[in-house]
C-alpha cells in the first residue's frame, strides 16, 4: 500500500483554497498550487499506462514547456535528474517522483494536490495514480455562482454538472477513495472536519492545520493572481459571508439558478427559496434571455431538469 496522495477537487469558488491552506499547514504535508499538466500530460497523444511507451525526454519536454510547471517551484535540473536516477518508466512513476520533489522541497514527507477542475478527471486519476484520494469540496451552488461571476444560467449549469459528475465518479472509485466536505462545515467546525479528513488521509491531526492564516503567503504564491480578493482573505479565520445569495441575489436569479440546479441543491440539503417558486413557474415557460446560445442552454438544462 503506497502513502496515500490527497487530491482536492471541486468547482472554484468552492473552497479548495481555504482547504489547501489548511493541509498545507501541516508540518508533514505538501499541497501543490494547481497544475492541470497532471491530466494534460498524461492524456496527450504521447500517453500511455504501459511502461513499454514511456518516454522520458518527451515528458520532460512537455513537462517543462507547460504554464503550470514554475508555479512549483522545483528546478528542471533536479527533476531530470531525479528521473534518471531513479530509472522512470512510466507515466504514473514520472508523476510520483514529481510529487515527491516537491514534498522535500518544502521540507516535508508527503505532498498533495489542489486542482479544483480534476473534479471530471476523478476516473482517469484513480487509474494513473491508485493511490489518490480525493477529497470533493461541495458548497451551495448560489454562493458559488456569486463568487464566481459571470452569467447565472452558465454557472448553475457548470456547478450541477461537476458537482454530480465528481459524486458518481466518487460512487465508482468508492469511500476509501473518495469523501465529501462541505464549505460550510469546514468553516463552521474547521477542527472537527480536519480530524475527520486526517482519518481519511491516514495522517495525524496537527493544530498547525488550524493556524493557516500565518501561512497564507507562501500559499498565495502559487496563484497567478494571488492578490484577488478570494485568495487575500486567506489570511482572516474562516466565516460564512452574510452577504450570501439570499442577500445578493435578485429573485429572478434565484428562481432561474434553482430551476436547473434546484433538484441538486436539495439533495445535498441546501433549503430551496420559497419566494422564487412563483418566477421558477414563470422562467419554465418564458425563457427570459438575450442570445441565441444562452436560449440553447437553457433548454438543455430544462430538458435535463425534467428528465
Amino acid at each position: 500500500m503506497r502513502t496515500p496522495l490527497p487530491i482536492i477537487v471541486g468547482t472554484p469558488r468552492s473552497g479548495t483554497t481555504l482547504l489547501r491552506a489548511m493541509l498545507d499547514s501541516h508540518p508533514d504535508l505538501a499541497i501543490t498550487p494547481e497544475t492541470y499538466f497532471l491530466v494534460g500530460l498524461a492524456k496527450s497523444p504521447r500517453f500511455s499506462l504501459s511502461r513499454s511507451r514511456f518516454n522520458r525526454e518527451r515528458f520532460l519536454e512537455d513537462l517543462f514547456s507547460h504554464p503550470r510547471f514554475p508555479l512549483w517551484g522545483l528546478a528542471e535540473a533536479d527533476v531530470r535528474n531525479e528521473l534518471a536516477a531513479r530509472t522512470v518508466s512510466s507515466y504514473t512513476e514520472a508523476f510520483r517522483v514529481l510529487y515527491l520533489l516537491y514534498a522535500n522541497q518544502a521540507g516535508k514527507t508527503r505532498a498533495g494536490d489542489k486542482t479544483p477542475w480534476y473534479v471530471i478527471h476523478i476516473d482517469f486519476l484513480h487509474q494513473l495514480l491508485p493511490e489518490a484520494r480525493f477529497i470533493h469540496m461541495i458548497r451551495d451552488g448560489r454562493d458559488v455562482a456569486l463568487s464566481r461571476g459571470g452569467g447565472i444560467v452558465e454557472g448553475a449549469i457548470a456547478w450541477r454538472t461537476a458537482v454530480r459528475g465528481g459524486r458518481r465518479a466518487g460512487a465508482r472509485v468508492g469511500s476509501s477513495s473518495y469523501t465529501e466536505v462541505r464549505y460550510e462545515d469546514l468553516v463552521r467546525d474547521p477542527q472537527g472536519e480536519l480530524r475527520r479528513i486526517c482519518k481519511f488521509l491516514d495522517i495525524k491531526f496537527d493544530k498547525a492545520m488550524l493556524d493557516y492564516p500565518k501561512r497564507t503567503a507562501s500559499v498565495r504564491a502559487g496563484f497567478h493572481r494571488p492578490d484577488s480578493p478570494a485568495h487575500t482573505r486567506l489570511s482572516e479565520p474562516p466565516s460564512l459571508r452574510r452577504d450570501n445569495w439570499e442577500v445578493r441575489m435578485s429573485p429572478a436569479d434565484i428562481a432561474m439558478f434553482e430551476t436547473i440546479a434546484g433538484r441538486l441543491l436539495d439533495e445535498l440539503g441546501y433549503p430551496l427559496s420559497s419566494h422564487a417558486q412563483a418566477t421558477v413557474v414563470r422562467l419554465r415557460t418564458r425563457l427570459i434571455v438575450s442570445s441565441q446560445s444562452t436560449r440553447l442552454l437553457w433548454r438543455r438544462a430544462l430538458n435535463r431538469l425534467c428528465r
